[in-house]
C-alpha cells in the first residue's frame, strides 16, 4: 500500500508540473475547431470536387476538418515534447529528482503515464470536435461510407498514439545519454549527442533494410480495405511486436542508466 501511495504522489506531482501544457494543447485544439468553422463560414468549396465516389456532399464541409486533422497528425510529437519538457524541468533540480526514494523506472513511468493520459485526453477532444463537424452530414452520407470514415479515423488515432509513444521513449533514452555525457565531459556534450543520434539513425536504418527484417516485420497481416474512400493497406503484427519490444528495451535501459550511471 505504501508503494502504491507513493507512486500516486508521483503521478500527482508530475500532473501539477505539466498541467499547463495540457491546458495549452486543449486550447489549441479548440482554436483549430473554431478556425475550421470560421473558414467554412467565409469560404465555399462547392466548386471543388475531391473525387471520392459518393462523398461529393463533403466538398463544402471539408475545410472544417483541415485544421483539426492537421493538429491531430502533429500529435505524433505530443508525447515526446511532453516528456522532454517534463524531464528538463526536473533537470533544474536534478539532485532532488535523482535522490527520490522511488526507483527510476517509477520516476519515468509516472511522467510517461501523465503524458499518455494527456495525449488520450487531447485526442478525445479532437474526436469530439470532428463528430460535431459531421453532424450536418449524418443524414446525407450513406452508412457504409460513414463506417469506413470512422474506421479509418480510428486507425489513424491508433497510429498517432503508437508513433508518439515510440518517439517519446526514444527522446527519453537520448535525454539520459545526454545527461550521462554532460556529467563526464561538460562542454561539447551536445555535439557528441548529435553525432550519437546520427550514427544511431544510420545503424537503425541499415538494420531495417536487412532482408531478414522484412520477414520478421511483415507477418500477421491484417488487411485494410475501404473501397468507398479508396484506401487499402495492411497492419502487420510483426511490426507492432517489434516496436513494442524496441520501446520497452529503451525504457528499461534508460531506467538502468538513471539508476546506475547518472550523477549529480
Amino acid at each position: 500500500m505504501e508503494g502504491t501511495s507513493s507512486f500516486s504522489g508521483l503521478l500527482k506531482k508530475d500532473f501539477l508540473l505539466m498541467r499547463s501544457h495540457l491546458v495549452a494543447v486543449l486550447i489549441l485544439n479548440t482554436a483549430a475547431f473554431v478556425l475550421g468553422w470560421y473558414l467554412y463560414s467565409k469560404l465555399s468549396w462547392s466548386n471543388f470536387d475531391i473525387g471520392l465516389n459518393g462523398l461529393e456532399v463533403i466538398d463544402d464541409h471539408l475545410i472544417k476538418f483541415i485544421p483539426l486533422l492537421t493538429i491531430s497528425v502533429l500529435h505524433v510529437f505530443f508525447l515526446s515534447v511532453y516528456m522532454f519538457s517534463s524531464l528538463n524541468k526536473e533537470a533544474k533540480k536534478m539532485h532532488l529528482w535523482l535522490h527520490n526514494p522511488q526507483p527510476s523506472f517509477q520516476l519515468i513511468a509516472s511522467k510517461f503515464l501523465n503524458g499518455f493520459c494527456a495525449l488520450i485526453i487531447s485526442q478525445a477532444t479532437i474526436i469530439i470536435f470532428i463528430l460535431i463537424n459531421f453532424i450536418p452530414l449524418y443524414g446525407e452520407l450513406q452508412s457504409p461510407i460513414l463506417a469506413e470514415i470512422f474506421n479509418l479515423a480510428s486507425l489513424e488515432m491508433f497510429y498517432i498514439i503508437s508513433i508518439s509513444t515510440v518517439l517519446s521513449i526514444t527522446v527519453l533514452f537520448f535525454w539520459v545519454i545526454y545527461r550521462f555525457i554532460k556529467t563526464r565531459i561538460g562542454k561539447g556534450s551536445k555535439l557528441i549527442l548529435f553525432l550519437i543520434i546520427i550514427v544511431s539513425l544510420y545503424f537503425f536504418n541499415s538494420l531495417m533494410n536487412l532482408s531478414i527484417m522484412e520477414v520478421m516485420l511483415e507477418w500477421g497481416a491484417y488487411e485494410i480495405y475501404y473501397p468507398s474512400i479508396f484506401v487499402s493497406g495492411a497492419i502487420y503484427a510483426g511490426s507492432l511486436l517489434f516496436f513494442l519490444i524496441f520501446t520497452a528495451c529503451l525504457f528499461f535501459i534508460s531506467s538502468w542508466l538513471i539508476d546506475k550511471k547518472l550523477e549529480v
